[in-house]
C-alpha cells in the first residue's frame, strides 16, 4: 500500500516536471516569435520613408507607442499558433528539432493569412513565406538561447 503511493506521488511529479517543460517551452517559442516579428514590422516601418517619398519617415518619440500596440496586437496570434504548435509537437514526439518549429511557422503564417481570404497573388504567398521565416528564425534563435541558459544554469 505504501509503495504504490510512492509511485503515485513520483507520476505526479514527473507530470508537473513535464507540463513545466511544455510550459517553458511554449513561453520560449512565443516571446522568440513575437520578438523576432516586431524587429522586423519595426525594420519595415523605419525604412519605409526610404522606400517612397509618400510615406512618413518613422519617429521614435511620436511613433514608437502606437507601432508597438500596432505590431503586438497584430503578432500575437500567429506567435501563439506557433508556440502552441511547437509544445504539441514536444507533447507528441517528446523532443523538438528544426524542421519541426519550421513547419510550426509555415502552417502559423498560413493558417493566419489565408483566414477569411484567399491567396491569389504570389505576392501574398511571398510575403507569407516570408513571415512564416521570420517566426522560425526568432522561434530557433529563442530555442538556442534557452538552451545555453539552461545548460549553464543546471
Amino acid at each position: 500500500m505504501n509503495n504504490g503511493r510512492r509511485l503515485s506521488e513520483w507520476g505526479q511529479g514527473a507530470a508537473r516536471q513535464h507540463l513545466r517543460r511544455l510550459g517553458r517551452m511554449f513561453v520560449v517559442v512565443f516571446c522568440g516569435t513575437l520578438f523576432a516579428g516586431y524587429l522586423a514590422m519595426l525594420a519595415f516601418s523605419a525604412s519605409g520613408c526610404f522606400l517612397s517619398r509618400v510615406i512618413r519617415c518613422f519617429s521614435v518619440s511620436r511613433d514608437l507607442i502606437g507601432f508597438s500596440w500596432f505590431a503586438v496586437k497584430g503578432l500575437f496570434l500567429p506567435a501563439a499558433v506557433v508556440a502552441l504548435m511547437v509544445a504539441i509537437f514536444l507533447q507528441i514526439r517528446g523532443s523538438v528539432v528544426w524542421w519541426n518549429v519550421l513547419v510550426a511557422s509555415l502552417l502559423s503564417a498560413l493558417v493566419i493569412g489565408s483566414v477569411g481570404r484567399t491567396l491569389s497573388e504570389p505576392a501574398e504567398a511571398f510575403v507569407l513565406l516570408v513571415v512564416s521565416l521570420i517566426f522560425f528564425a526568432g522561434a530557433q534563435a529563442a530555442l538556442l538561447i534557452d538552451k545555453r541558459l539552461c545548460r549553464t544554469s543546471a
